[in-house]
C-alpha cells in the first residue's frame, strides 16, 4: 500500500470506529463493543473485525512486527 492509501484507510477506519462508539452512545446499555456490528467495507462487522483490521494498518506502517504483537498490544494497553 502506498502512503496515501494507507491514510485514507486510516480515516476510513476511524470513521468506523466513531460510527461504533457512536452506537454506544445513543444506546441506553452499555454494549459489547467488540460483538456489536457496523457495515464497512460493503459489509457487517463486528468490533472486533474492526481491531483487527486497525491491527492491519499498524502492522503496515512497522512491518518490523509481527501482527499478533500488535494486537497483544493493543489489548494490554487498553485492557479494562
Amino acid at each position: 500500500m502506498t502512503n496515501s492509501m494507507i491514510e485514507e484507510r486510516k480515516t476510513y477506519l476511524l470513521k468506523a470506529c466513531f460510527n461504533l462508539l457512536n452506537k454506544q452512545l445513543q444506546s441506553y446499555y452499555v454494549l459489547n463493543l467488540l460483538s456489536e456490528t457496523i457495515n464497512y467495507d460493503d459489509a457487517e462487522c463486528d468490533g472486533n473485525c474492526l481491531m483487527e483490521d486497525i491491527a492491519s494498518i499498524l502492522w503496515e506502517e512497522n512491518p518490523s512486527i509481527e501482527n499478533e504483537e500488535v494486537l497483544d498490544d493493543i489489548t494490554i494497553k487498553y485492557e479494562i
